[in-house]
């Protein structure tokens, strides 16, 4: 990340096969690699199975990891990257901060000042989807607070359209708070 660095994130290698989308992710010096695997198949949770596999067996199975193709090659996503408001932003290279799996930028309309939108450039749509790197952006969009040295925030996401998610590219807002800032989060006052 640009102004500092949080701790080493995996390394990940995604691609298609006749079975479907495949994610392997690995972290250095780790002997360990969590494979996900989505399907046309449902499997589990939003379409996804995980297992966890040694490194040596991974290997074994898909070749050396090295070889893998680069992760944007395939992503769990309803909408084509072309279409993504965000992955056009990544493309275009409008952020302000950044690491090597995820990008910050201030929103087209932020509601407090200092709102970022903190989104990995890896197309995802949602923290259901991938959980792992919903982890990895929260603790990004964590380590950006605590750069900017805010008092109070909150830390929004949302996963489908029920939760009121408009962009269906996983994101986080940090939404810095002042006292008497007017802001209500969206369930505030609402009934039944």
């Amino acid at each position: 990340m640009t102004n500092g660095s949080p701790e080493e994130s995996p390394r990940t290698r995604s691609w298609r096969d006749r079975e479907g989308d495949l994610w392997l992710e690995t972290y250095p010096g780790s002997e360990r690699v969590t494979l996900w695997r989505r399907s046309d198949a449902p499997h589990g949770k939003a379409g996804m199975a995980r297992s966890e596999r040694s490194l040596a067996s991974a290997e074994a199975a898909y070749g050396p990891l090295d070889e893998l193709p680069e992760q944007e090659q395939a992503s769990p996503h309803p909408l084509p990257e072309r279409d993504c408001p965000f992955c056009d932003r990544i493309r275009k290279g409008e952020f302000d901060y950044s690491d090597d799996e995820i990008v910050a930028f201030s929103p087209l309309s932020p509601v407090t000042p200092g709102h970022f939108l903190v989104v990995p450039r890896l197309h995802v749509s949602h923290a259901l989807a991938s959980p792992g790197l919903a982890g990895r952006t929260l603790k990004f969009a964590g380590y950006l607070a605590n750069q900017m040295d805010l008092d109070a925030v909150n830390f929004i996401t949302s996963a489908g359209r029920d939760a009121t998610q408009t962009v269906f590219h996983l994101n986080v807002h940090i939404i810095p708070r002042r006292p008497g800032d007017g802001l209500a989060l969206p369930w505030t006052g609402q009934g039944k």
